[in-house]
């Protein structure tokens, strides 16, 4: 995939291979990006043996859609994270166009500690339906408040523009438009809403869902919160306000979830509310003029509803929050398998291994799997001299 897209790149100069030895520690099929390392490190050989002029952010986006190559139609996140990371530091990047604007140092008394639920998150068959599935909801999402709302098309290049900064506007009127979104629909209830665009087109990359909805509003939520909270993020680590951080990771979880569990740990449905009488409610909340009730109405508080959990994930982030020293937990990746991260004191750290171990891995009959990681710096290459 890598060097496809760097032949593609450079189409006037046939690219020669490599002779290539791969290891690594990197767990498969885990959310934890393994395909995406993998890329990155053959795209920085590919570069070095074929003398290739590129430069860190070409290289992030051409490793990205590089990795279309597999089906899934994702973003350049996990690239760039592998290729711009800085050691002992979160790294904040922006896209479209793609650069990294600051480091913040991760504390010190803290770490990430990553769980494997032990379920693969394999990019093939049914979950890649699923991943590609949820990629056109954001993309419906977008055409429709581009035709719903023709007065800021020229603002709106991308979803994440639909915000109070780019089009100038308070925020009750981004929940007004999230309620001129369908909560559900089918793909020709959608396609009539939108007859200038072609849906098909659109979908092509997934097999229809089993029960034909595509959950619009709760997906564009989802992703419109997500860009709030990763804006957020920095500037609370900043300040050291770690516990805003980690009430903030639970949210954003809290989109991705399918369960919850109770006090006494049995497993209930989880819904997050998407209908017009919980936009309204928000709507109210903002017009309040109470303290308590507009700081609870913003958009970063709001989990959306992108349902990418399982309920195994659901169960090894409520043992994580339930543990004392632990900041917050949530989903690692694009789920439907793979990891969950934890926020955590280091001095928690044995006490959150040995939770997940007794109610979650023995019962599962699963070996665990708990790494404890810290930032480290990005990749890059090695020449050893003789």
């Amino acid at each position: 995939a890598a060097v496809l897209r760097l032949q593609k790149k450079f189409p006037t100069r046939p690219l020669h291979g490599m002779d290539v030895l791969v290891a690594g520690n990197i767990p498969m099929a885990a959310g934890l990006s393994s395909s995406s390392s993998l890329i990155v490190g053959a795209a920085e050989a590919a570069v070095a043996a074929n003398n290739l002029d590129t430069f860190p952010a070409q290289l992030v986006t051409l490793c990205g859609e590089g990795e279309w190559f597999v089906g899934t139609r994702g973003g350049s996140a996990d690239h760039a994270a592998v290729k711009m990371g800085r050691q002992g530091s979160v790294v904040k990047v922006r896209f479209f166009d793609f650069a990294v604007e600051e480091a913040v140092a991760f504390p010190d008394d803290y770490a990430m500690v990553v769980c494997d639920s032990g379920i693969q998150a394999r990019k093939s068959s049914e979950t890649r339906d699923q991943f590609n599935h949820r990629i056109s909801c954001y993309r419906i999402g977008f055409e429709l408040i581009r035709q719903l709302f023709p007065q800021y098309r020229a603002l709106l290049q991308h979803l994440r523009d639909v915000n109070v900064r780019t089009l100038n506007v308070p925020l009750a009127k981004i929940y007004r438009i999230l309620l001129s979104l369908p909560e559900k629909a089918t793909l020709p209830e959608l396609q009539a809403m939108l007859p200038g665009i072609d849906l098909q087109a659109l979908c092509a990359s997934h097999n229809p869902p089993a029960d034909g909805l595509y959950p619009i509003r709760g997906v564009v939520l989802f992703g419109l919160s997500e860009c709030e909270r990763s804006a957020a993020y920095v500037q609370h680590l900043k300040h050291g306000e770690i516990e805003t951080i980690g009430q903030l990771m639970k949210v954003s979880h809290n989109g991705d979830r399918v369960v919850n569990y109770t006090a006494d740990w049995q497993e209930i449905p989880y819904l997050n509310p998407m209908d017009n009488g919980y936009i309204l409610d928000c709507l109210s909340d903002l017009e309040s003029g109470l303290p308590e009730r507009v700081i609870r109405a913003q958009l970063l508080w709001q989990p959306g509803a992108y349902s990418c959990s399982l309920p195994a994930i659901d169960l090894m982030t409520d043992i994580a929050n339930r543990t004392p020293g632990v900041a917050g937990a949530q989903l690692a990746g694009a789920g439907l398998g793979g990891c969950m991260m934890v926020l955590c004191q280091k001095k928690a750290i044995a006490d959150l291994q040995n939770n997940l171990k007794k109610m979650y891995y023995e019962p599962a009959g699963k070996e665990p799997s708990i790494l404890v990681c810290r930032p480290v710096a990005g990749g890059g290459m090695l020449k050893i001299s003789q």
